[in-house]
């Protein structure tokens, strides 16, 4: 399947999630920390040691392809606030948001509100965010 195809099957739910999961190579978890919390986490099949994921994600029913780019870049306020709640306990290398027909990626840390992958109908074709994309891979091993 290619992500264009997930792409357009994705909305602001749980499905979501596992449907991202599956296409990068990873297994859904909850949130150690809050595992009543809206967070899923992903873990890599090929790690037994769940003490760290390598990405936490969350839906966003107000994430579409038309969310401005400011709108965007307050997404990065959960990103700092998911990351203190874990405080030593837990880490991801990255946090992500999913919404109608578009994923939205920071990195956990070192990174800023403009630091992301921004994944929608007119990103989708361009080889540079496919690449990126490619990265994300269990496969791959770069988080």
């Amino acid at each position: 399947m290619e992500f264009k195809d997930v792409l357009k099957a994705l909305k602001a739910d749980n499905q979501s999630i596992e449907l991202i999961a599956e296409y990068l190579g990873y297994q859904v978890g909850l949130n150690p920390v809050n595992a009543d919390g809206d967070w899923r986490i992903y873990f890599s099949p090929r790690v037994e040691d769940k003490e760290a994921g390598v990405m936490a994600i969350r839906p966003v029913e107000e994430l579409s392809p038309s969310t401005s780019t400011m709108e965007i870049r307050k997404l990065y306020q959960q990103v700092t606030a998911l990351t203190e709640s874990f405080g030593g306990s837990f880490a991801v290398s990255a946090v992500a948001f999913v919404g109608q027909q578009r994923l939205v990626v920071f990195p956990a840390t070192a990174g800023n509100r403009d630091t992301r992958l921004d994944l929608n109908p007119d990103t989708i074709t361009k080889n540079l965010y496919l690449d990126n994309l490619e990265q994300l891979k269990d496969a791959n091993g770069r988080l």
